[in-house]
C-alpha cells in the first residue's frame, strides 16, 4: 500500500497544498501541467528512504517517501524551478524530525545537484524501456 501511495503522489498531476511553515515555499503554479513519472532513483536521508522522480519538464523533480521508509511517513517535496532558482516545497503526513533531514539536503543542493539527480532518474527510465 506504501508503494502504491507513493507512485500515485509521484505520479499525480501536483497541485499547491499547504505545509508546515519550516518546509513552506510556495507550489509551482504550473505544477498542474507535469508529470512525474520518470524515474525512480532511491535516496536515503536520516535512515529514511526516498523515492525520487523527474518531470517531463526537464527541471522539476519530486522525492517521495518509499516503501522501507516509517509506515506512519508518507511525505513529498517538489523541488521546481522559479523566477531562476530552485524552491523547495513539502506535503504530508508524519514526524518531522523524519521530513527535516531530507527538507535541508535537498535545500543544500545546487542546480548542478538537481540537473544531475534528475539525469540520473531519466537514465533509470531510459534503462527499464
Amino acid at each position: 500500500m506504501k508503494l502504491l501511495r507513493a507512485f500515485a503522489a509521484a505520479s499525480l498531476v501536483l497541485s499547491p497544498l499547504p505545509v508546515s511553515a519550516s518546509q513552506e515555499q510556495d507550489a509551482p503554479e504550473s505544477a498542474s501541467s507535469k508529470t512525474c513519472e520518470i524515474g525512480p532513483v532511491e535516496r536515503y536521508f536520516a535512515d529514511v528512504q526516498w523515492l525520487v522522480y523527474a518531470c517531463d519538464d526537464e527541471e522539476t523533480l519530486v522525492f517521495v517517501t518509499g516503501p522501507a521508509s516509517p509506515s506512519d511517513l508518507s511525505f513529498y517535496f517538489i523541488v521546481f524551478k522559479q523566477d531562476g532558482a530552485y524552491k523547495v516545497y513539502g506535503k504530508g503526513n508524519g514526524d518531522r524530525a523524519l521530513t527535516k533531514p531530507a527538507y535541508d539536503a535537498i535545500s543544500a543542493m545546487t542546480q548542478v545537484d538537481f540537473q544531475s539527480l534528475h539525469e540520473e532518474a531519466s537514465a533509470v527510465q531510459a534503462g527499464a524501456a
